[in-house]
């Protein structure tokens, strides 16, 4: 069963981040932060330990939730093509 899916970029915007002082923070274009809080990009390693340094959030924290949107992504996409089949 698939859960409620939640791009992680959604807790970064409930958090009220502003994009252009995160993206100063973390050594990151203004609109490759855009995309994640869109739900448009991931959440990598490396996006998660500049995250944890800057928020003090681990890094597990935000690849967990990056992996379990993934996972539930693909169970999504996995039960939706079974269906029109």
């Amino acid at each position: 069963m698939v859960g409620i899916m939640t791009h992680p970029g959604e807790t970064l915007k409930d958090r009220g981040i502003i994009q252009q002082e995160l993206a100063k923070t973390v050594g990151m274009a203004e609109q490759h932060i855009s995309r994640v809080v869109q739900g448009k990009a991931s959440i990598s390693w490396s996006f998660a330990l500049k995250l944890e340094h800057a928020l003090a959030i681990p890094s597990s924290f935000w690849v967990n939730l990056q992996r379990n949107y993934d996972q539930e992504s693909a169970e999504y996409e996995d039960r939706n093509s079974r269906e029109k089949d």
